[in-house]
């Protein structure tokens, strides 16, 4: 796939804009629910849209960010009911929704509070609740980003999130890509870490009704295994565990997506 266009929009919700990238052409609907960032998620869009090629002919992808200035007090159900807002703006329904780290919290909220907009819920390397491991690594992230230590908190997010390897391999850009936040981006980034922090939706993940595939890396130093496990057990979903990724597993191993679109692929034929 070369150049697949991109359109970028925005909705009003919680007295901001939620924005959001489209790009695909195809009639099944997908929604990709990234995790947390410390800038903007649309200047990546065209990357992504080139990472999801092979969904392009049978799916419409929609890719949400968070609101762009959220007040204080803004939880992941919070996120969860702005971002469900949005979908029924843009008049989505029977979605495929994958959501990662953050987003998959956020995703497994979309499929507790409105199973009819999620015909299908792929999750990776996310939680149900948090920790001693991820109440601890996340309030790392929140101490840096408050003390405004964006090189430091640059640094981490590289080492806690990807494997070492593949740090190292691209440290620079991923550095660059987490350092120059604003003075609002920060601000969105702490206040996000907070609803990380306070997050827990364990007791009503009976209430999904959606197929459900969880995926997840041994390596993850930010959400165990056994946390993946949790979500699984309790919705009788899929699960596979990656023995030798981390976090990441959704960026770094080859086969993530062919995994996401087999259990996402149309079950009728679009010729």
């Amino acid at each position: 796939m070369e150049n697949e266009e991109v359109t970028y929009g925005s909705v009003k919700a919680s007295g901001s804009e939620l924005s959001y990238a489209k790009f695909g052409h195809g009639k099944e609907v997908f929604v990709l629910l990234p995790g947390l960032h410390s800038k903007s998620l649309m200047p990546f869009a065209p990357a992504v849209a080139k990472q999801y090629g092979k969904f392009l002919d049978s799916f419409t992808i929609y890719m949400f960010d968070r609101i762009s200035n959220p007040p204080e007090a803004y939880s992941i159900r919070d996120m969860a009911k702005d971002t469900i807002s949005a979908i029924e703006e843009l008049k989505i329904k029977d979605a495929c929704v994958l959501g990662v780290s953050m987003g998959g919290m956020i995703a497994q909220t979309i499929a507790v509070e409105r199973s009819d907009l999620v015909k299908k819920l792929a999750v990776c390397s996310t939680t149900p609740r948090m920790n001693e491991k991820s109440l601890k690594v996340i309030g790392e992230w929140k101490r840096l980003a408050e003390a405004n230590q964006q090189k430091e908190l640059a640094q981490m997010l590289g080492e806690t999130i990807y494997t070492p390897g593949f740090y190292e391999s691209y440290k620079d850009s991923i550095i660059e890509s987490f350092a120059g936040a604003s003075g609002s981006e920060i601000r969105r980034f702490i206040i996000c870490t907070n609803a990380i922090l306070n997050f827990d939706i364990s007791s009503e993940l009976g209430k999904i009704k959606a197929p459900l595939f969880v995926v997840a890396g041994a390596q993850d130093l930010i959400f165990t295994t056994e946390l993946a496990d949790e979500i699984a057990e309790k919705t009788g979903a899929e699960e596979y565990i990656y023995p030798n990724y981390g976090h990441s597993a959704y960026d770094e191993a080859p086969d993530f997506l062919d995994r996401v679109w087999n259990f996402f692929k149309p079950t009728t034929s679009s010729f």
